[in-house]
């Protein structure tokens, strides 16, 4: 990417007109990730990777699966989840994988969600960045329904890009937007 690019992107940030939503934080799909506090931006690399930072799933070299279904107790009232997440290496581009996830959450007293998400991530090698591994890119594109639990539900399209930048003495960095 192009420093032209890169700071007009930046620039897109930074002017987008401000948006209301409901947040709908309680749970998000993965066992790993829900273990590690959520803290799994720098690293989601397994099925679940997309929903954390869809960068994550660039270069995964076999076919992943995954499904989860949970019940908490919340202090609105009972929260069920259910989600299934599906990646594959994208055979065209050597370094390429695509995936798709489904996720909702139902809550008594609260609000409903259903989020549909597609998922393209790549290994990029950037020729002026010296870096030992080459970046992980990826992005998401969505369609989210949500119900605040009044019966006045929005649906709305949206996307996630992320970065993942890795040494090799094990540490990485992330970016998501």
């Amino acid at each position: 990417m192009t420093r032209r690019a890169f700071a007009v992107l930046l620039a897109l940030t930074l002017v987008a007109p401000p948006s209301g939503a409901v947040a709908f934080n309680d749970v998000l799909p993965g066992a790993r990730a829900m273990g590690m506090g959520y803290a799994f931006s720098a690293i989601a690399d397994d099925a679940y990777g997309m929903f954390y930072n869809p960068a994550g799933t660039a270069n995964t070299p076999y076919i992943q699966a995954g499904g989860t279904l949970g019940r908490m107790q919340s202090p609105r009232g009972p929260l069920f989840y259910a989600s299934g997440a599906y990646l594959r290496p994208y055979e065209p581009v050597n370094t390429a994988t695509v995936g798709a996830a489904y996720y909702l959450e139902r809550q008594r007293d609260g609000g409903d969600i259903d989020a549909l998400m597609v998922n393209y991530g790549q290994e990029l090698k950037v020729r002026d960045v010296p870096l030992s591994k080459p970046l992980k890119v990826g992005v998401n594109a969505k369609i989210v329904n949500s119900d605040n639990g009044e019966g006045s539900g929005k649906f709305g399209l949206g996307f996630d890009a992320g970065v993942i930048a890795r040494s090799n003495m094990g540490l990485s960095g992330a970016i998501v937007l």
